[in-house]
């Protein structure tokens, strides 16, 4: 016998917002991985412009800094 306390279903509460999905659903996994792409994205593009230098393909761009190689 289930106690007053127990629920035989998946719903919640009446009236209580439905519990968030776990981190390991794939709806999550998703939006997150649309997130941090876009983050990344932004942040490439937003150093390029500040930097003239494209860190995905790790060259220098035109613009006002004169990147040069230096040896380590």
């Amino acid at each position: 016998m289930k106690s007053k306390h127990e629920h035989g279903s998946k719903g919640g509460v009446p009236g209580q917002p439905s519990p968030s999905p776990s981190p390991s659903s794939p709806l999550l996994q998703a939006e997150m991985e649309a997130f941090f792409v876009a983050a990344e994205l932004a942040e490439r593009r937003r150093f390029a412009e500040a930097y003239n230098y494209d860190v995905a393909l790790d060259r220098p761009l035109e613009g006002r800094f004169e990147w040069a190689p230096v040896s380590t």
